[in-house]
């Protein structure tokens, strides 16, 4: 499945409850949760009940139907279940070895039909 990322800058002006993606940072790392052997980008409902607090919000655009904002952590999130701080370089260096096994494209993962996998095509076992 192929995802188009279409950038704004402008959030929707209405339905605070439309599916959107949240990209948490720490500095140089970003909050993942941790689902099985993935990682995933939180959607909103999962960003709500982490109730981490954050500075900043940034309206980056809508990946297929999923709204995606960037938030800087406000502090050290406590240790929460299920939810794990990667350092960027990290998700980056083992997207790109997912790539070079042989899929076309990250945008074409066979994952699944949930945008947040675009972020996740990682595992966390033995093969990381």
């Amino acid at each position: 499945m192929t995802y188009t990322f279409r950038p704004a800058i402008r959030p929707p002006d209405s339905d605070e409850d439309a599916p959107s993606l949240w990209f948490a940072f720490r500095q140089n790392r970003l909050l993942l949760r941790q689902d099985g052997q993935e990682l995933r980008v939180p959607r909103l409902e999962q960003w709500r009940e982490l109730g981490v607090q954050h500075t900043a919000t940034h309206y980056l655009g809508v990946m297929g139907n999923a709204h995606c904002y960037a938030v800087q952590l406000a502090d050290e999130p406590a240790e929460l279940e299920g939810v794990v701080l990667k350092d960027l370089r990290s998700v980056l260096l083992t997207m790109e070895k997912h790539y070079r096994r042989g899929w076309p494209g990250i945008s074409d993962c066979p994952l699944g039909s949930d945008p947040s996998v675009l972020w996740s095509v990682w595992p966390t076992g033995a093969d990381a």
